[in-house]
Parts: C-alpha cells; structure tokens; sequence
C-alpha cells in the first residue's frame, strides 16, 4: 500500500554500447532530431508540464520517477535489439507482464527479443483475440520460430508452455460488461466516417466525396481521429477491434492483479487508443471519487448552481453543476493506493515510443460500478443520475468548466445491457483531452511558480 505521490517508474531503455564512434553518435542526434513523432507522442508533447520532485536518492538502475495517475513519455528514442532485449530481462523489471500484439509475432521480430521475452514463465502473455489474428503465421511462420513453437504450447494447453494465455473474461459478468463498454466506446471513431456521410448527405442534399468526407472528420476529430476513421472506413483488418481489446486487457489486467503490464507493438493506432483509453477511464474515475464526495456531503461544493439542459444536449432536464476544488481533482484520490504501472512500446524501425501511465488497483472499483449501472460512473446518486468531472470542449464552452450531475441523454445500440451517454461519446471522440504530462526533477531542484 503507498501513500506517497511519486513512485518508480521502470522500462529505462539502457544506453547505446559504448563502443559506438563519436561520429556515429552525431549522426545519430541528427536522426533523432528529425525525427516525426507519432500523432499521439505529438498530441501529448503540447501538453501542460507539471514539474515533480522526486524522492530523495537515484532510483533503481534501469527505471525511473513516475507520479501517480500521470503520463510520461519518451517520444522517439533510438534504439537496438539488444538495448530492448536487456531493458525486458533486467531483473528490476522481472515481474512485467508483456502482451505482443499481432505484428510482432507475424513481422520479423530479433531473436534477442524474443529470448528476453521467453526467459521466464509467464512473462509473455498471449490475448486470446490476438491470437486470433495468427492463422496464417501460426500455419506458416516466416518468422520467428522460437516464439511459434512457445505460442504453439500454450495453445494446446501445454502445462510446459512458457507463454501464457489471456482471455476475454466471460465468466466475470461485470469485467466482461466494462471491457466491451469500453471497446465500444473507444472504436467509436473508427465508425465516424459512416456519421460524416449522413451528416453531410443531409447538409449538400448528394453523396459526399470521399474527400469531403475526410475533411469533415479531420475538422470534427482532429487528426488523429480522422486516421482511425479513415482505417475504419477502409476494412482493412478483419478484427476491428482488435486494438481496443488489447489495450482494454493489458490495463483490466494490471489493475486487478496488481501486476505491470506492457504492450509491444508496431501499430500506431494501438498506441493511440492506449492513450485514449486510459485517458476514458481516468476521467471516470475522478467521476466517480467526486460523486463519492458529493453524496457524503453535498456543502463541500461551494459554489453550486442548477441549469436545465432545455436542448438535451447532455443532459434529460435540470442538471447541477458543481464548482471542481481543483483541475486535477487530486484531492479527492484515495489515501491508501496500490500503483501499478502500464505502458505501450510503440516500435518503427529502430525508433520507440514509449508512453507510461501510473495506474492504481482502486480503479477496477470503476469497471464494477460501470457494469452494474448499465455505463454510469457512480452508483451512490439518486435517480441514477450519473457524474461528469468534464463535459467535453463544447460543453465547456456553453457552460464554463464545471463537474455535472444529472440524468445523463444516452444512447443505445442493438442490444446492449447497457449505454453511451452523450457526454462520453463526446469525450471519445474530442481531440481536446484534458491531461498533465509530468517531469520529475531533482529533488534538490527549486521550482519556481
């Protein structure tokens, strides 16, 4: 159990071998330089820095200083085999769950990586829906044979098998429940193509240009939207939403074992919904923890005032809008949490990205109460009223930047047990995430305001 705010964070990539040219090294500075960063490492570099002082002392050789419920990132780094290779057997990272997507199994993938990975028992885990992706490589593998021959174990239900397998968890009603709400929720903009025609069908009264449609989801979603539309649109993959399950998994997964996980893969979008995802549940999970407050003592909100939604925009009549003590809403954590780390080590070529957040074990509380509510954040208001720390940019702009209780305006599809209230579609599919990046500093640094 921890109480401080600031803890380890590990998957230090180690440097490159000293042997390496004062040349070479030049060079390599000017690569890095020109780099492009991911859509997501770029999204998240214009973020609002908080600076953190770490604990007094160097952390353990191999990791570095995290901050609870926040996001750090290494955007490009350069890297070899070996570096990786070393990163995932050094011995203050052995007890890191690693989930492999598709690609790494069926591109080729160095050897050294995959005796790092298969070193020890368990410390490679196989989702079940990516091994569903595998048919081919698993008939015919081009590359890496070592890997078939494990993942070929654990299929078979091998008691020797070094790799284990994860699956969807179907005899949990309630996680299985919050995992599809939120797959659902997050594959969201791989569907906004299919709203733009509509939209724009109706406004030029003919069938839009494919261009005119990719105009409207990049003006709508951003960039980084309008690519998951655009893939959406393509059909390019038969499993959907195979992405949005394996981030979805990778971070169940740590919160309810209390284990660190990490995904490796060479697809940006899984990068890219890793950062949406986490970004969907930590906000709920705020929204929870201050609907918590707000039942216990309704006067700690000062101050606080009633509108009525008369568009149902968001909301199905009056709503309260509740002043938010802080940005971060820290204030309203749990004393006593249990941190565990997630990460996605986004490979291209011999450049990685990695992005870090500090989860905690408290929040599969939020997966339960999500389930049992049919999608709501809380299950401690009258009426099933639900609560929102944030509205979405354009309810921030209409109302100012307030938390909500209300009845929320949802939305329904075929038939499931539960449903998408307006605010989280918007929040799905907003390009304008609120969020902290931190930068933790020296513990003997001043910090100026």
């Amino acid at each position: 159990m921890k109480f401080a705010g600031v803890h380890y964070k590990p998957l230090k990539l180690p440097c490159v071998d000293s042997t390496v040219t004062r040349r070479a090294r030049t060079m390599a500075r000017k690569k890095k330089q020109k780099a492009k960063f991911p859509r997501t490492a770029s999204h998240l570099e214009k973020g609002h820095d908080r600076l953190i002082q770490g604990p007094s002392g160097s952390p353990p050789n191999g990791r570095q200083w995290g901050r609870r419920l926040s996001w750090t990132i290494d955007p490009v780094v350069e890297f070899e085999p070996a570096n990786l290779a070393a990163m995932i057997h050094d011995q203050n990272n052995k007890d890191v769950r690693w989930l492999c997507d598709a690609n790494m199994f069926i591109g080729e993938t160095d050897n050294v990586i995959w005796d790092s990975l298969l070193a020890k028992s368990g410390r490679l885990m196989l989702p079940i829906p990516v091994y569903h992706e595998l048919n081919h490589w698993l008939a015919d593998p081009k590359y890496n044979t070592k890997a078939h021959v494990e993942v070929e174990k654990a299929i078979a239900g091998d008691d020797s098998a070094i790799v284990h397998l994860l699956d969807v968890p179907r005899h949990d009603a309630l996680k299985s429940t919050s995992l599809e709400y939120y797959v659902n929720l997050l594959g969201l903009r791989k569907d906004a193509n299919t709203y733009a025609q509509e939209k724009l069908r109706e406004k030029l009264g003919r069938d839009p240009t494919k261009n005119e449609v990719n105009n409207f989801t990049k003006d709508e979603l951003g960039l980084r939207g309008q690519l998951l539309a655009m893939k959406g649109a393509s059909g390019a993959s038969g499993h959907r939403y195979n992405d949005e399950v394996l981030v979805m998994l990778a971070l169940m997964f740590a919160v309810s074992a209390g284990n660190e996980t990490a995904i490796l893969t060479r697809d940006e979008d899984v990068l890219e919904q890793f950062y949406k995802g986490l970004w969907l549940v930590d906000t709920h999970y705020r929204s929870m923890l201050l609907a918590d407050l707000y039942s216990e003592d309704r006067f700690a909100f000062t101050p606080t005032k009633r509108v009525q939604d008369s568009e149902r925009e968001a909301f199905e009549g009056e709503v309260t809008l509740l002043r938010k003590p802080s940005a971060e809403l820290t204030e309203l954590l749990p004393q006593q949490w249990d941190p565990v780390f997630v990460h996605c080590l986004f490979l291209k070529g011999n450049r990685l990205t990695k992005l870090s957040f500090c989860a905690e074990t408290q929040l599969s509380r939020l997966f339960d109460v999500k389930a049992r509510t049919g999608g709501l954040n809380t299950e401690v208001l009258d009426d099933g009223a639900n609560c929102h720390v944030f509205l979405g940019d354009r309810f921030v702009e209409k109302v100012g930047n307030w938390a909500a209780i209300g009845q929320d305006r949802k939305t329904t599809k075929g038939e499931w047990n539960y449903s998408l209230s307006v605010i989280d579609v918007n929040l799905a599919l907003t390009p304008c995430e609120e969020f902290t990046r931190s930068r933790v500093v020296d513990p003997n640094q001043v910090l100026l305001p």
